[in-house]
């Protein structure tokens, strides 16, 4: 996966929702250092504001609407307000951090289908967080991460495909956060060592939805891309 620069998303516009925090921030964020032109969507106004703020204060071009995206209405308006504000719709991002956002997003996807111009991308980035909730590990990732391709894969195959424009691709992207084992890497003279540790992070899945929606990615389409490793 070639690294991408500044510039590489010039007259592109990017739809982010739940792009107040998280993940959706951080592609939001990184989507607009690109070049893009985004709009950034979901429920909590406030922290849609702040990120508007941090992508405009570094010269860059940034909306925001507060809504959430089982509200057809509120869909309309997004999709709107980014043709009016930035002329169109070239790439729509849906952030999803539980099951029961699973319906805004097919209906996101559903929605933005007449509308995103020919060329455009669609991602779904399905990210869960490290433990089940309750503080303690996912007893058997494997498993969580079986379920969470098939419901990435549904959204996306639920896309009609018979209204999108020419050469529009749809995909997503599914993991757990997690935190990487500690490890120590010694010289092989024994005379320096160090700790190496990472983290699959929010910045992580921002890199690899730049991949997604970027011109390098024109032949991937229809996959549920599951991450499972980071180092």
């Amino acid at each position: 996966m070639s690294a991408a620069t500044r510039g590489d998303l010039d007259g592109k516009v990017a739809w982010v929702t739940g792009g107040g925090e998280g993940a959706g921030r951080a592609t939001a964020l990184l989507l607009a250092a690109l070049g893009a032109s985004v709009l950034v969507t979901g429920p909590k106004e406030r922290l849609l504001g702040q990120v508007v703020g941090e992508i405009t204060n570094g010269a860059g071009k940034a909306r925001h609407l507060a809504g959430v995206a089982t509200d057809e209405a509120h869909l309309l308006a997004a999709i709107e307000k980014a043709s009016s504000t930035f002329g169109g719709i070239d790439v729509v991002v849906v952030v999803v951090t539980n099951d029961d956002e699973l319906p805004g997003a097919e209906a996101t996807f559903r929605t933005a289908s007449k509308h995103v111009r020919a060329g455009g991308r669609f991602v779904l980035l399905h990210a869960l967080p490290k433990n089940d909730g309750e503080g303690q590990p996912f007893e058997d990732e494997a498993a969580v991460l079986s379920e969470l391709r098939v419901d990435a894969l549904s959204i996306v195959r639920a896309l009609p495909r018979r209204d999108l424009a020419p050469k529009v691709t749809a995909n997503a992207i599914f993991f757990v956060e997690r935190d990487f084992e500690r490890k120590t890497v010694v010289a092989g003279d024994g005379s320096a060592d160090r700790e190496v540790s990472g983290s699959l992070t929010e910045e992580d899945a921002a890199r690899l939805v730049e991949f997604l929606v970027s011109a390098r990615s024109g032949d991937i389409d229809g996959l549920a891309l599951g991450v499972t490793t980071l180092v």
